[in-house]
């Protein structure tokens, strides 16, 4: 009898479960961390959906830029410089070319992107117009700045 007495003390000071306020202090813990992961979550469903529309620009633009390539040498400044264009896959996107002639053997044209990403615009063109206004982010070209911005050389021959 002594054993079962012995038994029933010790298991009274361990075996009294958990208060309220740990029980609260475990919850807030649990919450913390859940709205960490769904905040987690939506930052990456966002930049998914960024990289998406970023890689279609891209296939567009180097889409756009061989058929540039494939034209006639003296007839690209005529047909291509200051073109805008929209790409059919983005919503609110405005692409634009811009052909430097000033070699006369060697053309650089530079085809830039910009589209509207929720409420924010992706590229330097803000007004989706395909020209640099005043305001807008450009390089040291003064071509519209864009995170898509294919660039190539074309020569005469």
């Amino acid at each position: 009898m002594s054993i079962l007495f012995f038994f029933q003390k010790s298991c009274r000071a361990s075996c009294r479960g958990i208060t309220l306020v740990e029980v609260l202090v475990a919850t807030a813990i649990l919450a913390g961390v859940l709205c960490a992961i769904v905040g987690a979550f939506i930052s990456c469903a966002a930049l998914i959906s960024i990289a998406r529309n970023t890689n279609t620009a891209a296939n567009a633009a180097a889409s756009f830029m061989e058929e540039i390539r494939a034209s006639s040498f003296v007839n690209l400044v005529d047909n291509y410089d200051q073109v805008t264009f929209v790409l059919n896959d983005i919503p609110e996107s405005r692409g634009a070319v811009f052909v430097d002639d000033s070699n006369s053997e060697l053309v650089k044209v530079t085809i830039t992107l910009s589209w509207r990403q929720g409420n924010r615009i992706i590229g330097g063109d803000t007004n989706l117009n395909g020209r640099l206004d005043t305001g807008e982010r450009a390089d040291a070209d003064g071509i519209l700045e864009s995170p898509v911005k294919l660039v190539t050389l074309i020569s005469n021959g």
